[in-house]
């Protein structure tokens, strides 16, 4: 029953983090799109510079939190593959 419970929440708790790295990655993306087009606009006035900067500082904020989801992932990652190493090498109880 544990193992069983221990999988189910395993696997939620890989869900919500893809979930939340696709949400962070998919924002950056929509940022860094959004900056593209700002860049076209820059001529127009000064006013569109405050903006990009303060865009540019989003997106910035953006890739942080990407960033640190994606190095999340791959320790979560490391750590079970350490673990079924582990397990994997111990002898059986008998």
């Amino acid at each position: 029953f544990y193992m069983a419970c221990r999988q189910i929440l395993k696997d939620y708790m890989k869900k919500l983090e893809r979930e939340r790295f696709e949400a962070d990655l998919k924002e950056a993306h929509d940022v860094l799109a959004h900056m593209g087009s700002r860049l076209h606009d820059i001529e127009r006035n000064d006013q569109s510079v405050v903006e990009l900067d303060a865009e540019m500082g989003h997106m910035i904020e953006a890739l942080h939190e990407v960033e640190a989801d994606f190095e999340n992932l791959v320790r979560t990652r490391s750590r079970m593959l350490e673990r079924q190493d582990s397990a994997a090498s111990k002898p059986d109880k008998v």
